[in-house]
């Protein structure tokens, strides 16, 4: 007998706690994002400055977040049927584009400081950092507690962005180390530039990956080739086409595809879609559209 609900699904979602988080992360990020600006401005840390530009990206990514998860409650509609929930994939674009804009404007920056280096203050600079370091610890842990309970794509990506500024704070702690050593102040404009590129790569693989999910690309976890042939090999299955194989969002793989039989008197075509169904299971497939076709019946 078939499940009457293996292929169904809510499309929408809600999450306490995600949504909380993001709350608490979202205050937190801002209040820091303006006393590093403000530091860097004092001190002449570009490193500083741009790490302050950052934690602004990071708060325009928390607060987009938000607005996600909220219409990641809603409920389909008549005129949304599949609901709300690629908004996040969405919004996960258009941050890993502003990461990548800001990371280009800073190492613009930074060539320009290149041939006009300042004096840098380097108590303003290692003290903001240093505190920086100690914040972003704890924002880390409070987006890793979240992830425990709940399984989220923008509190992940969210914590992969604080990992990021976690090392970026360690740089800047270096970069004042180095220049209240050595006076060499170039380290802060090397820096900002490993900085930059560090920021560009994490947005440019954000990027690709929701480009991929809004272009309805295979996901690289499904092997169609191998996929198509096993099902081939389902006793009573002819042919195969129309087979497509997409992420809705980060998380649900789905699957439709028009089947043509060897016999269609012999074979029972719920057990053969019961079939398909285990094939499927293998890839984290769960959500599926199969339809039988008779080419003596249905016009090709």
């Amino acid at each position: 007998m078939v499940s009457g609900s293996f292929h169904h699904r809510n499309h929408f979602k809600i999450q306490k706690k995600s949504k909380k988080t993001l709350y608490v992360t979202l205050f937190l990020t801002l209040f820091f994002a303006l006393m590093e600006l403000f530091g860097g401005l004092f001190s002449n840390s570009l490193s500083l400055v741009g790490d302050s530009f950052h934690m602004f990206s990071d708060v325009l990514a928390l607060g987009a977040s938000m607005v996600a998860i909220y219409f990641e409650a809603k409920k389909p509609t008549e005129k949304f049927t599949y609901g709300f929930l690629r908004l996040e994939v969405v919004v996960a674009f258009l941050n890993g584009i502003v990461l990548m804009l800001i990371s280009a404007g800073m190492i613009y920056e930074s060539v320009i400081r290149f041939f006009n280096p300042r004096e840098i203050d380097f108590g303003s600079m290692f003290f903001i950092a240093l505190v920086g370091l100690i914040f972003n610890i704890v924002i880390t842990w409070i987006l890793f507690s979240s992830t425990k309970k709940e399984n989220n794509i923008n509190i992940k990506s969210a914590m992969l962005h604080f990992l990021g500024d976690l090392l970026n704070s360690v740089g800047v702690i270096i970069s004042s180390i180095i220049i209240y050593f050595t006076n060499f102040v170039y380290i802060d404009i090397i820096m900002s530039v490993v900085i930059s590129v560090i920021i560009f790569t994490g947005g440019y693989k954000i990027s690709k990956e929701a480009f991929f999910i809004l272009m309805e690309a295979v996901p690289s976890e499904v092997d169609l080739n191998m996929l198509r042939n096993e099902l081939l090999n389902i006793d009573g299955i002819k042919n195969i086409h129309e087979l497509h194989v997409w992420k809705n969002d980060n998380e649900e793989i789905s699957f439709t595809a028009h089947i043509l039989l060897d016999n269609y008197e012999k074979h029972n075509n719920y057990r053969i879609i019961n079939e398909i169904k285990e094939k499927l299971t293998v890839y984290d497939i769960f959500h599926m559209t199969v339809q039988i076709e008779n080419t003596g019946i249905n016009v090709h």
